[in-house]
């Protein structure tokens, strides 16, 4: 529905697609027992991120955005608009089984992919639970396993710091109190070390992306050639998040929330190369 002053408010879809398909017109994952699956996660949605888990196994996720990671063992995997994730699976607990959202329900037009072994006569498929005491792992617990990929980076030469703020009383979402197109250009010469220091001010999760380029995710616990390579990043609520890129590819990037209704409501700015 639209506001009467400016943008699009948040939406509320009727389904979650998967493939195209909705509900139950979903195209189920055949197994055997014994085979060892890969599945290539994309979350295109304009305004959603999914908590994800495939009842009755374990996901491990061994890349992240397209890049290698030391592969690591969850029960559930997070993935906002944006995100890119690659993940294994062992098929060995026969059975017919969701691969499905949490806090979405299992009705129609939820998102839920059947994942059915050959043979199994099993017509209801189990729904996986969401409690305390799943692995959930996060950003911190990956470590980069092409250490050199893209490019080392140097000491830091620039940092911006960008303060995420919007959804109260507002139909506006800005970083720094801007709104896209009237919001700072972030400079950057090529060759330079340029961190990104997010603050979230608001109350929703801003996955935020940036065009042309690769960062690595600052971790203190890590050594710096451990930091893991993504483009796109989820800033909790109240949280901080630093990142760090080389300028290495000139032009002028958008860089902006992958929330595709914060970014049409202002959240963006642009990375141009300069002096």
């Amino acid at each position: 529905m639209a506001s009467s002053t400016g943008p699009l408010l948040e939406p509320v879809y009727d389904g979650y697609a998967v493939n195209g398909r909705v509900g139950p017109a979903i195209t189920p994952l055949e197994v055997s027992k014994g085979d060892k699956v890969k599945l290539r996660l994309l979350n295109p949605s304009s305004a959603t991120i999914y908590d994800l888990r495939l009842a009755g196994h374990t996901l491990m996720i061994t890349h992240v955005d397209g890049r290698p990671i030391l592969p690591i063992q969850t029960d559930v995997l997070r993935i906002g608009m944006g995100e890119r994730y690659d993940v294994e699976f062992l098929a060995d607990n026969p059975g017919n089984w969701l691969l499905a959202a949490a806090e979405q329900g299992f009705g129609e037009g939820q998102l839920r992919i059947p994942v059915r072994y050959k043979g199994i006569k099993q017509k209801e498929a189990e729904a996986p639970t969401f409690h305390r005491g799943l692995r959930f792992a996060t950003y911190w617990d990956f470590q980069a396993l092409d250490a050199s990929a893209p490019s080392d980076l140097g000491p830091v030469d620039r940092v911006y710091t960008q303060t995420l703020s919007g959804g109260m009383h507002s139909p506006y979402w800005t970083i720094n109190g801007y709104v896209y197109p009237d919001s700072e250009r972030l400079v950057v010469s090529k060759g330079e070390t340029v961190g990104i220091s997010y603050g979230n001010q608001s109350m929703m999760p801003n996955p935020m992306h940036l065009h042309g380029h690769f960062f690595r995710l600052v971790n203190s616990s890590l050594p710096r050639e451990r930091w893991i390579h993504k483009d796109t990043i989820i800033v909790d609520p109240m949280q901080r998040v630093d990142i760090e890129f080389l300028a290495d590819n000139p032009g002028n990037w958008f860089h902006h929330c992958h929330n595709l209704y914060h970014m049409e409501a202002g959240m963006a700015n642009v990375v141009t190369f300069g002096s």
